[in-house]
């Protein structure tokens, strides 16, 4: 039987935020000849936005409709569903493993700023509930000192030495440096399914080491984006990884060297790479021994 390993942080974000609903509010500020305006609700920013008149002052504001916690349970409970009932119409039979990120984790060592541009307003009101709704009803673990993707990848490591398949399920993309079988998921549901090479998987973790994730503030290469990216790493990938991170240390000088350090943000070139993939890279193995995983370190020639 094989092991769906399923991000159940990104299926908790999903399933809370479903479970309310946005709302924006302006005050357009009055002049000397004309009076305050207000007006809303809008669906979005930008449909705010658009009706205000030209040179008028706004102050926005935003509501939140959010409906009862079992909704959001609800909706957590079929989306884990709909992912087991694709996994075995695909598969067959499967056991179902659930993740989550803790409140620590060792990243946060190597960029004390790692994921300070998520702004915790936005977070859906429910989320902290529905997670614990894993953990109580579906029996998800908790990773103590690294995040649910780590988790994963270091699962996904041991089910392979033990000769047994596995299926990874998550909206995050950042997973695919995980070779094997892949449900791929958008918020909708299930869209279908991938199976990562070794090759593609170390194409994705150096396109991640050059393109960052802003997201997470990490800032990558300077204007290098993941179609960049993957066209400087394609024509050397079956080269090995050596060949990669040269092409990586390589785009970061050239960054560099044309838009100077107050944009690329790093004076040396080799640093900032390695910096970023300390960051990006998804372990794979469980720290032997000792309580904190490994840091990434570049390849080098056998």
């Amino acid at each position: 039987m094989r092991t769906l390993l399923i991000d159940a942080d990104s299926e908790a974000f999903a399933a809370s935020a479903a479970a309310e609903r946005k709302r924006y509010l302006g005050h357009v500020l009055g002049t000397e000849t004309t009076p305050d305006l207000f007006v809303g609700p809008y669906e979005s920013k930008r449909d705010l936005t658009r009706d205000i008149p030209e040179g008028r002052a706004l102050v926005a504001y935003e509501s939140r409709e959010v409906s009862p916690v079992e909704q959001a349970t609800g909706f957590f409970d079929a989306r884990i569903r709909r992912v087991i009932a694709a996994a075995e119409e695909r598969y067959g039979k499967v056991r179902a493993e659930l993740y989550l990120s803790g409140r620590v984790n060792f990243r946060h060592l190597i960029d004390a700023t790692y994921k300070w541009a998520r702004d915790r307003n936005d977070r859906p009101y429910h989320l902290h509930a529905v997670k614990q709704h894993a953990i109580n009803e579906w029996g998800a673990k908790v990773a103590l000192l690294w995040e649910a993707d780590d988790e994963i990848g270091m699962r996904a490591t041991e089910l392979t030495q033990a000769e047994t398949g596995y299926i990874v399920s998550s909206l995050d993309k950042d997973l695919r440096q995980i070779p094997g079988r892949h449900l791929v998921l958008e918020q909708s549901g299930v869209k279908g399914h991938l199976d990562v090479t070794e090759r593609g998987a170390q194409l994705r973790l150096y396109a991640q080491i050059l393109a960052g994730d802003s997201t997470d503030n990490i800032r990558g290469c300077w204007q290098v984006g993941y179609d960049t990216a993957f066209n400087l790493l394609e024509p050397v990938v079956d080269h090995g990884p050596v060949a990669m991170w040269e092409v990586v240390l390589a785009t970061y000088q050239r960054s560099l060297d044309k838009y100077g350090r107050d944009k690329c943000g790093y004076l040396d070139a080799r640093a900032a790479a390695l910096h970023t993939a300390q960051l990006v890279y998804i372990q794979r193995r469980r720290p032997d021994g000792r309580l904190l995983p490994e840091r990434w370190t570049p390849p080098v020639e056998e």
